[in-house]
């Protein structure tokens, strides 16, 4: 996919980190329409995007870290 930048946690590459418990984490969706998880999992608590928080102790942080990824 020519995703040079991830993978890898240094200056200059697009951070892309989860913090979770491995004691606690579930995940408790149905997916009751397709690829569209009904609710949110359990025992994550953070969840960083190109190095920006976009998940603080569970709680959705208003941040439009990401991007579309194109493959043809």
């Amino acid at each position: 996919m020519g995703l040079k930048q991830k993978g890898r946690i240094k200056k200059g590459t697009d951070a892309d980190v989860v913090i979770f418990d491995i004691n606690t984490i579930k995940d408790k969706s149905d997916f009751p329409d397709v690829g569209i998880p009904d609710r949110n999992p359990e025992g994550i608590k953070y969840v960083f995007v190109n190095g920006k928080l976009v998940l603080d102790g569970g709680m959705i942080q208003d941040s439009m870290a990401g991007r579309i990824i194109r493959t043809a």
